[in-house]
């Protein structure tokens, strides 16, 4: 099985030797380096780029936060608009977070990648390298390290505070909604665990790793260089999920799919139908129960 794995590994790294170079830059995390090139920044869904501000800070971060949590926002319109009473909010910045300054103008807006101590990763667009592009061409080209005392204050924006997104009110791990109550058979036997599903943006329901093991047996490998599952199936074969792209492979055959896997709270989730499918099975779902039937 492993050798088998490491053939199908070379086939599907070399697929992903392909992204950009910036992606593979050493000062960061690979995970800390945006693909202003994906779905959340250049679709119209993203309602900064569909009117024409998709280089701009609050483009680039609308189509982060969907980048990398799979949530799809409201638009604030200007960027100090943005601390909204919609998410927790507060003054300590936080992994998965939004900054926001206010300013005589319309403010700014930038993604929080980590917090290490005093440190502050961020990513934004419109800050050091101006462009109001329709695609994204405002991004300042690389993740920043700054204090917290640096963030209060940065060329007239003064900062608002910080919008929790990852783990608080946005996150379907923790949402005690009717939307995300769904029971899901496999085999006719419930299956549970302790993280929720939720339905994504895209109404399809996503599942956590733990799920998928419990669920349909064989085995779940984390690949943390590449960002993507490989489920090898009791089937013998592999199917693999990116974090971020709407392309997974059932061993060497690719795939597209109309939704990407996603970390939430630090836990990887994948497409349950997609997911059921590659592995030949099927697919019902109850509407008026909110029941997934898979067999």
């Amino acid at each position: 099985m492993r050798k088998r794995l490491i053939s199908i590994l070379l086939v599907f790294s070399a697929v992903f030797m392909l992204l950009p170079i910036n992606l593979m830059a050493e000062s960061y995390p690979a995970e800390f380096y945006p693909d202003t090139s994906s779905y959340g920044y250049v679709s119209n869904e993203n309602i900064h780029t569909r009117f024409g501000y998709g280089g701009q800070c609050t483009a680039f971060v609308w189509g982060r936060v969907y980048e990398k949590l799979g949530i799809s926002l409201w638009g604030y319109g200007d960027a100090k608009n943005w601390y909204t009473d919609d998410y927790p909010k507060g003054s300590e910045p936080a992994k998965n977070s939004i900054a926001v300054w206010t300013s005589s103008t319309t403010g700014h807006v930038a993604f929080v990648e980590d917090v290490v101590g005093d440190k502050v990763i961020i990513n934004e667009a419109n800050f050091d390298a101006y462009a109001n592009t329709k695609f994204g061409g405002g991004y300042d080209g690389a993740p920043k390290t700054l204090t917290k005392e640096q963030m209060k204050y940065r060329s007239g924006n003064t900062l608002l505070g910080y919008v929790y997104l990852d783990g608080q009110k946005s996150s379907p791990t923790n949402s005690n909604s009717s939307k995300n109550n769904l029971k899901i058979y496999v085999n006719n036997n419930l299956v549970e665990g302790d993280v929720a599903p939720f339905i994504d943006s895209a109404g399809r329901t996503m599942v956590p790793l733990r799920f998928v093991s419990e669920a349909f047996g064989g085995e779940v490998i984390w690949l943390p260089e590449y960002r993507s599952v490989a489920i090898y199936t009791i089937n013998d074969y592999y199917v693999f999920f990116q974090v971020g792209s709407n392309e997974y492979y059932v061993d060497e055959e690719p795939y597209f799919m109309d939704t990407k896997a996603v970390i939430v709270s630090e836990r990887a989730f994948v497409p349950l139908r997609f997911l059921a499918e590659a592995m030949q099975m099927t697919v019902n779902w109850n509407e008026a129960t909110r029941t997934i039937s898979i067999y």
